[in-house]
């Protein structure tokens, strides 16, 4: 389906000179069209937009998690992990700290980096301090899960646009 916004040759070459290409394509491309066309100017951009997508993949997944600590009455902590949390449980409970942190909850996400921050902003009004917020989880709780959840809906454009990209490399036989 051919759309009223098209790439201009400005974006284009945006595109074909990006060092994270896949993520100019979701800035402009709005169908099928739009990456279609791009990559009839670059087929080569094939290659770079699948390496962008595995990198961006194995570089940002992991864990957020929620956690407390008795010794800090009235406080979580909401940090990520790359690790498994067990792992981080286990960093977190040394000998130098007294009592233990406990798991509240965790969700894994392909985006860990971008949305830890994203849900450190939003809960800024019960930030006590680093990774440290006041005990809301009420707040704290909907909050992370709206943010996995848009940074869900990203992460699911990103295969559709790969996907669309392979369909277009494999019926032009381009590889």
């Amino acid at each position: 389906m051919i759309t009223s916004k098209q790439l201009t040759g400005k974006q284009e070459l945006q595109v074909l000179k990006s060092d994270d290409p896949l993520s100019i394509i979701l800035k402009f491309a709005r169908d099928d069209y739009d990456i279609s066309r791009v990559l009839e100017k670059n087929p080569t951009l094939y290659e770079r937009v699948e390496q962008d997508m595995v990198h961006w993949i194995n570089d940002k997944a992991g864990f957020i998690y929620c956690i407390e600590n008795p010794f800090l009455e009235g406080i979580v902590k909401v940090g990520l992990t790359r690790r498994s949390v067990e792992s981080r449980m286990n960093s977190l409970n040394s000998p130098g700290i007294p009592g233990n942190f406990k798991v509240i909850q965790t969700w894994s996400t392909l985006g860990v980096f971008s949305t830890e921050a994203t849900i450190h902003k939003k809960l800024k009004a019960i930030h006590v301090q680093k990774e440290f917020f006041e005990k809301q989880l009420d707040l704290i709780i909907p909050t992370i899960e709206q943010v996995i959840s848009h940074e869900t809906q990203i992460v699911c454009r990103r295969l559709m646009v790969l996907e669309t990209v392979q369909a277009y490399v494999y019926s032009h036989k381009i590889w």
